[in-house]
């Protein structure tokens, strides 16, 4: 009976030991937020402009923690947001709430015309029990007195969305890229194992090799490779949609 007592006492004690080792493995999954919330902003026709959020799965954002403002440019004032219907949530932190899971699309109407930087600040939680702090996300914007939206521009705090929303619907730039990516990756060290595979290929051919014969050689082992890895990655980029 004694060991029985002893026994139950170290379950008691250890017990919020075991709890902090399930949180933490938990935890150590999480996303950054700038991940699990990517931010992108983009000015639209009719003196407004579009805030989105891709949401991770496993995650939401709270439609009542959003704040907008503008800065930079005192001519320009933000009108009241227009949010999309969210979904009813019962939170262990604020209660009942209205949440946005997968993407949510902000429209804002605009007074004023020029640059500014809009400031938007949201917050989070992810499905395992953790709430983030709110995030600030920034993006520079311009609107013009006509109402026209900002054209797309490159920008080393671009993000992917706003990088494939640049690239859409333009066949010639996407076609160069792949051509510019593809060169500049012939130059990193991955591609040198492919050098004596390939020059064993052509070598085995002797003395009766010619340069034309040598050249339909290294074409067909790369664009073999090439159509192996693209049909590869076809059915992940369908999943991605």
């Amino acid at each position: 009976m004694k060991r029985v007592s002893l026994a139950l006492v170290a379950c008691l004690v250890c017990a919020p030991a075991f709890g902090q080792l399930k949180l933490g493995a938990s935890t150590d999954n999480l996303l950054e937020p700038e991940r699990a919330f990517r931010f992108s902003a983009h000015a639209l026709e009719g003196s407004a402009i579009e805030v989105a959020f891709d949401i991770a799965d496993g995650y939401y954002l709270y439609r009542d923690r959003f704040r907008f403002s503008s800065e930079g440019n005192p001519g320009v004032h933000l009108g009241t947001p227009q949010f999309p219907r969210g979904l009813k949530h019962k939170d262990e932190f604020f209660g009942e709430v209205e949440t946005y899971r997968q993407e949510v699309r902000i429209r804002i109407p605009v007074e004023g015309g020029g640059r500014f930087d809009l400031k938007v600040v949201s917050q989070g939680c992810a499905d395992a029990g953790v709430c983030y702090v709110p995030m600030e996300s920034k993006a520079s914007l311009r609107l013009d007195g006509s109402a026209q939206a900002a054209a797309p521009r490159f920008s080393v705090y671009a993000s992917d969305i706003d990088i494939a929303r640049l690239f859409e619907g333009n066949f010639v730039i996407v076609l160069g890229g792949f051509l510019l990516f593809g060169l500049l990756l012939t130059f990193t060290p991955c591609v040198l194992p492919m050098i004596p595979i390939l020059s064993g290929i052509i070598a085995g051919e002797g003395a009766e090799l010619n340069k034309l014969r040598a050249l339909a050689l290294s074409l067909s082992y790369v664009l073999g490779m090439a159509i192996a890895y693209a049909a590869a990655a076809s059915p992940q980029r369908s999943r991605a949609r």
